[in-house]
């Protein structure tokens, strides 16, 4: 005879978030997800680097070498009235770990009111960053662009790949002076 425990329907329930969490819990337990090896220690200072610094998180680092302000992206691609694009030229190196993936999605830009802004989905640049895994040691280069308000301040950039796990922590760049 077996005994089957009732938990009010929920049964089934309890049973997928407890493989879950088992999982999650063994993922953790041999060293994160996304990237093999062990990830550094975080050396980020508190507060963002700024352009031209070296910031390394979680076994990444970037440096945002250049930031400039235009109203088109090549010739068929022009900003909207009151609008202008943000283009930030990166170098990401993976350090800490043996390799990292790396995507223009993986970067966000955020005012001084708050709003925050993914990047450009279409980024007709011939330099624009493409998406992919780089081993430890390797750099690689290329245009992140984001579509804001004209004007807009008190610009923090934000680094942070977006893997379950994978220890990874954001890094952060002021982008204004």
């Amino acid at each position: 005879m077996r005994m089957r425990r009732d938990f009010g329907g929920q049964g089934w329930r309890m049973a997928v978030a407890l493989a879950a969490i088992c999982g999650m819990a063994m993922v953790i337990a041999c060293g994160g997800g996304g990237g093999k090896g062990k990830p550094s220690d975080d050396k980020q200072a508190s507060g963002p680097a700024k352009v031209g610094e070296r910031s390394e998180a979680g076994g990444v680092t970037l440096t945002v070498e250049k930031v400039e302000r235009r109203t088109e992206l090549g010739q068929f691609q022009k900003a909207k009235a009151g609008r202008e694009f943000l283009i930030a030229e990166v170098v990401i190196e993976t350090t800490g770990r043996d390799e990292a993936p790396y995507n223009p999605m993986y970067f966000k830009l955020k005012n001084d009111k708050g709003n925050e802004h993914n990047a450009s989905v279409v980024n007709a640049l011939s330099d624009s960053l493409k998406s992919g895994k780089l081993p430890k040691g390797e750099k690689v280069r290329g245009t992140v662009a984001f579509d804001i308000e004209q004007g807009e301040t008190g610009l923090v950039l934000r680094y942070e790949p977006m893997v379950i796990a994978g220890g990874y922590k954001a890094i952060k760049v002021a982008l204004d002076k």
